[in-house]
């Protein structure tokens, strides 16, 4: 069984990803006119088109962000390769993009979740958690239901971003354009 390593530089890239990708993301989504809860919802600087309200999660400070881990050890019978620490691996991105100013100003508040991807049952709690529980602003991580029925819970009945991978072009096309990335 191997255990895999993130090198430094590989860390850098995807933190830049990341950001780039919830930085559009919480663009094209700040003139939703989905309906949150007060604690969330505040006047942000106008702009020149749709609502001003902020989305569900997110804050004048602060970017709720769910992150869906596996877990290994369910799995590590059939699997050539774990993944150790992902939680560790996640928290160096997050506290390295808070580091540099956060997203749009914004400190990302992770949440995080583990679940056993054997099945649909698993990833379909962690989908409900996150968005009706946590009220997350976006889900990313390794999201693994080869269904598609968790990933489209995320992105289709709950009107959240997922950022994961992958993904089959069906499943993708069971959602709206622009909340599977």
């Amino acid at each position: 069984m191997t255990v895999r390593r993130v090198s430094r530089r590989r860390l850098h890239s995807v933190t830049a990803l990341v950001a780039c990708v919830v930085i559009v993301t919480l663009a094209a989504c700040g003139s939703s006119d989905k309906k949150s809860s007060s604690t969330t919802t505040t006047k942000a600087q106008s702009s020149s088109s749709g609502s001003t309200k902020l989305g569900v999660g997110v804050t004048p400070t602060t970017l709720k962000l769910g992150v869906a881990l596996v877990d290994f050890d369910c799995v590590k019978n059939f699997v050539d390769e774990i993944r150790v620490d992902q939680d560790k691996v996640y928290q160096a991105y997050i506290d390295d993009i808070n580091a540099n100013g956060g997203i749009a100003g914004r400190k990302i508040e992770p949440v995080y979740d583990t679940y056993c991807p054997l099945g649909s049952a698993g990833p379909l709690a962690v989908c409900t958690k996150l968005t009706d529980d946590d009220k997350v602003f976006a889900v990313m991580g390794t999201f693994v239901d080869f269904s598609g029925d968790a990933q489209t819970c995320v992105a289709k009945q709950h009107d959240t971003v997922l950022i994961t991978y992958n993904l089959t072009q069906a499943i993708m096309d069971k959602s709206p354009p622009g909340l599977i990335l």
